[in-house]
């Protein structure tokens, strides 16, 4: 039984043990962590038994998990709304979401002024601006850097007083600035790493990584190649002869001077570390070496792999950091101002020989110690703090890791659930609670309070590695907490009160023009659309538009169903959204007027046209990275195509139509 390296392979491997009727004691359990010949052999001739730990482990996971998300799940239908789900790991997820939105529409701004000051420090080169830092006088130290300067009062009289000040370099200190090398990644920290590079979420990001460890054709007699160990890990450890094979590499490519060995250290507190960290199956397999080989997002992500874990025993990076201090004097006070920047020059660019970034040397320049400047202009600007800022896949990935929610196996598929069941979407990058979420996070929290709590589901998930390791039995497990559960889910639901329905309702901010009521956004698994909040006694409806007239019935009135020419329309069908025409029906089984369906949102049109041909432009690619003509299409006879395509960046689009 050669399954998965995890509780859940385990459990799979004794599945099918019990189904065929095998004999334990004859059926070998074989365990490796990248599929390759040397590993692959390795483990058959260190073949065991199934582990029976492991496997009670699993099952205590999934007696929780579906008793208690099936009971929690079942008071939630009569109360808010069916099929509504509710779990361990989940519930716990969506109340932190819930938490920071509340804190978001609850901050309130608060006021504060920074001050900079424009230095001619030579004929030859641009103005530097400069931030002030400190105000210093006898009653008192004014942190500008902090946030003290807090009125427009407060910042008129300092830049008064800086106007007739005098300037002076009074400190340059150079330090040396060490860059230290990234650790090798986990399933969390590749995560994340992959959503703030690529903007690949959780679910794309495991998608591809099971790609590279299940293996890929090389061709040239190779055959199928696993390109990366096991995926689903919490370790960042690596093993000997993996940092043998880096250290040979690094020496020989750069020189003996790049290398620095780590020590493997503990990655997160409660990490069971069972398998290495997500390295290259083979260091010598450069990701140039694989460009043919991988599509454009695979390499992508078997680079950062590769790159993480070979810098990850290079030697940190060291720059030369110079700071300068400018101190400003006035006539009438004892009042001074003390202004500072720093600059970095790279000296030693150790593991940044592996990973490059766009930096590059900050310009340092020429000053000298009680030098005097010239200031020609002194610029208070008034600022607000900004609310914190919501999850984006990756930290929120980060979060459930530093709590102990869940586990490397389940972070993607806990977000993956919260957004198919409308507790959250993805706005931009970020994850916003919807109305839905947010009332079945109230509902959790006041009626399983304990539940939801992140010490609790840690606590669990450590009683799990416990079962995992023969410390601890099942049945024990189960018992200290399933009475007084179904006791609180039965009192749940003979008392819980039914959720006022207005609260789920999404407002659009328009006005029923039939009855002045609210228009509300109705989306299904089949059908999205507007309607009147005041539905059964109001049933008016209307289509969500994008803004753009739909070129293919503009100069067509036959198609004009609707006595005006189209506009595009946001629809949805089987869970997938789709763009089509106003001017469309389906009138007793047949098609009625405009046929414009596209997968890809349109730009404005006709603001926006092809410049080749003036057609409607799509975005297009992943994240619409690309904008193409609606024409660039192989379906269409090859005299009709049109092969306009460029990225997004090149195309002149204002920021609201981006948006």
């Amino acid at each position: 039984m050669a399954t998965d390296p995890d509780r859940e392979g385990e459990a799979i491997a004794w599945h099918i043990v019990d189904a065929l009727n095998l004999d334990v004691s004859s059926t070998k359990r074989v365990v490796f962590n990248q599929i390759t010949k040397n590993a692959v052999e390795t483990a058959f001739e260190n073949s065991k038994q199934i582990d029976d730990y492991l496997v009670e482990a699993y099952k205590a996971r999934a007696i929780q998990d579906k008793v208690w998300g099936f009971m929690m799940s079942q008071t939630l239908w009569p109360t808010i709304k069916r099929n509504l789900s509710a779990g361990r790991v989940q519930s716990p997820t969506l109340g932190e979401i819930d938490k920071k939105e509340k804190e978001i529409q609850s901050f309130v701004p608060e006021e504060y002024w920074s001050i900079d000051s424009r230095f001619q420090i030579s004929q030859k080169s641009e103005p530097l601006q400069i931030p002030l830092k400190k105000i210093i006088n006898a009653d008192q130290t004014i942190n500008v850097e902090s946030r003290e300067l807090k009125t427009e009062q407060e910042s008129i009289i300092h830049t008064e007083a800086l106007n007739n000040a005098k300037f002076s370099v009074s400190d340059i200190n150079t330090k040396e600035r060490r860059s230290n090398p990234p650790q090798p990644l986990r399933t969390s920290t590749l995560q994340q790493q992959a959503f703030r590079r690529f903007r690949f979420n959780s679910s794309r990001t495991m998608s591809l990584a099971q790609q590279l460890y299940q293996g890929i054709d090389l061709g040239a007699g190779e055959g199928q190649v696993g390109l990366i160990t096991y995926m689903r890990t919490d370790s960042n450890n690596l093993s000997n002869e993996v940092i043998s094979d880096i250290s040979d590499f690094v020496t020989q490519k750069f020189s003996k001077s790049y290398l620095q060995v780590k020590k493997n250290s503990k990655s997160v507190q409660g990490a069971q570390e069972a398998h290495e960290a997500i390295r290259p199956t083979y260091i010598s397999r450069t990701p140039e070496s694989l460009r043919n080989d991988l599509d454009q997002d695979q390499f992508k992500l078997y680079q950062l792999i590769w790159n993480n874990t070979v810098a990850s025993q290079m030697a940190a990076a060291i720059y030369d950091r110079t700071t300068f201090e400018i101190t400003a004097n006035t006539q009438d006070s004892d009042t001074q101002y003390v202004f500072s920047f720093s600059g970095d020059v790279l000296k030693f660019d150790g593991f940044k020989k592996i990973i490059t970034d766009q930096d590059s040397d900050d310009e340092i320049p020429d000053l000298k110690e009680h030098q005097e400047l010239k200031c020609i202009e002194v610029l208070p600007e008034q600022r607000f703090t900004k609310p914190p800022s919501r999850y984006n896949e990756a930290s929120l990935v980060n979060f459930m890791e530093s709590v102990g929610i869940g586990r490397p196996s389940t972070y993607a598929s806990t977000i993956k659930t919260l957004i198919d069941k409308k507790y959250i979407e993805r706005k931009t990058g970020a994850l916003h609670i919807t109305a839905l979420g947010s009332v079945v996070s109230e509902f959790l929290h006041e009626h399983y309070s304990d539940l939801m709590s992140y010490e609790f589901t840690a606590q669990m998930e450590k009683q799990l590695d416990d079962i995992a390791q023969g410390d601890t039995e099942l049945q024990s497990v189960l018992n200290s907490s399933y009475d007084p559960f179904v006791e609180n889910v039965v009192h749940v639901y003979e008392t819980a009160d039914r959720v006022d329905r207005t609260r789920l309702l999404v407002f659009t901010g328009e006005k029923c023009p039939q009855c002045d009521k609210g228009l509300t956004r109705k989306e299904d698994y089949n059908f999205l659309f507007d309607g009147c909040s005041d539905f059964p006694n109001c049933t008016y409806t209307q289509d969500i538009t994008t803004g753009s007239m739909c070129p293919d019935c503009e100069d067509q009135p036959e198609l004009w169903i609707n006595e005006e020419p189209g506009k595009i329309t946001i629809n949805k069908y089987r869970g997938s959204l789709f763009y089509g025409c106003s001017n469309y029906r389906k009138e007793a089984g047949l098609n009625v007027g405009c046929k414009f369906s596209s997968g890809q949102l349109p730009l404005e049109y006709p603001k926006y046209k092809c410049p080749d041909c003036g057609d409607l432009l799509l975005f297009s690619g992943r994240g619409g990275v690309n904008v193409r003509c609606k024409k660039k299409n192989y379906r269409l006879p090859e005299e009709s195509r049109c092969g306009f395509s460029v990225k997004k960046s090149d195309f002149l689009i204002d920021e609201d139509a981006d948006q």
